[in-house]
């Protein structure tokens, strides 16, 4: 058997198993990155979400408020009907009284 034909086999298996040794590192490091970066992304998609559940939680405590004032307005508004028909009926009473008044005062 020639030597150099085992050397030649054995220099191939040894340069196919250095490329696939490297390329299966390179391929692995790149998928490790990927994967790092789709983590970060995950993080970063995460603490939007968390911040704006916080802007929902501030949006329905100041719907809760609005509300409220709302409903101040409104009794508010009732109040000043009531008040303007209150202020109505004491002019009328207030005629009525000068009215007898003077029928009493005219008898």
């Amino acid at each position: 058997m020639d030597y150099s034909t085992v050397i030649v086999a054995v220099l191939a298996l040894i340069g196919t198993l250095v490329g696939s040794f490297a390329s299966n590192s390179k391929t692995q490091a790149l998928i490790e990155y990927r994967l790092r970066m789709m983590e970060d992304k995950l993080k970063m998609l995460e603490d939007k979400v968390v911040e704006q559940s916080k802007v929902v939680e501030s949006l329905k405590s100041l719907e809760q408020t609005v509300n409220k004032h709302n409903q101040v307005i409104d009794r508010t508004y009732q109040l000043e009907t009531q008040s303007a028909i209150f202020q109505e009926q004491i002019a009328n009473l207030n005629e009525d009284i000068s009215d007898l008044q003077r029928r009493t005062n005219n008898e």
